[in-house]
This record gives structure tokens, C-alpha cells and sequence, in this order.
């Protein structure tokens, strides 16, 4: 995932070692899983003009509130897994 802010202000938890949980839930069609919160994660506070590249494996959480929720825009481009292969 390529993620782009546009407008407004979001936090992004991340965690780049993989995760042993498996999802509690999913939406396959989506390419979206949701996974018991991670233990220790890293957080980015993005705001216009910040991206965030996440690779396969990586457990993030977008479209946090900084303090309080407010309106954002942004752009996500999905990238297929299989075109980052050597």
C-alpha cells in the first residue's frame, strides 16, 4: 500500500515484523484484515503531503484521529504483491 495525504492531519500505527495472530477478522475482496491491537507499534502522524509505503506482512492501522476526529483526505494505491518480486 502507497498512502497519501491530501488534507487534514491522521495517525498511522504500523508494525513491520509479522505478526503470530491470526485476523479476527477479514475482507478478502478488499485486501482488509483486522488483527487483535499489536503489541508496541510504531506510530507516524501524517499530515499533508506525508505517504506511507507498507510491503506485504506489514500490520498497519490508517485513518487514526491525532486528538480529535476530523475530516481527511487521502490516496491509497494497492500495489499487487506479486509485481515486487525479483
Amino acid at each position: 500500500d502507497l498512502q497519501v495525504v491530501l488534507e487534514g492531519v491522521e495517525r498511522q500505527d504500523y508494525r513491520s515484523s509479522p505478526s503470530t495472530a491470526s485476523p479476527v477478522e477479514s475482507r478478502e475482496a478488499g485486501d482488509i484484515y483486522f488483527y487483535p491491537d499489536p503489541e508496541n507499534p510504531q506510530t507516524l502522524l501524517m499530515q499533508p503531503g506525508d505517504f506511507a509505503v507498507y510491503y506485504p506482512g506489514e500490520l498497519h492501522a490508517p485513518n487514526l484521529a491525532v486528538a480529535v476526529p476530523s475530516r481527511r483526505r487521502k490516496v491509497i494505491i494497492k500495489v499487487r504483491a506479486d509485481l515486487l518480486a525479483e
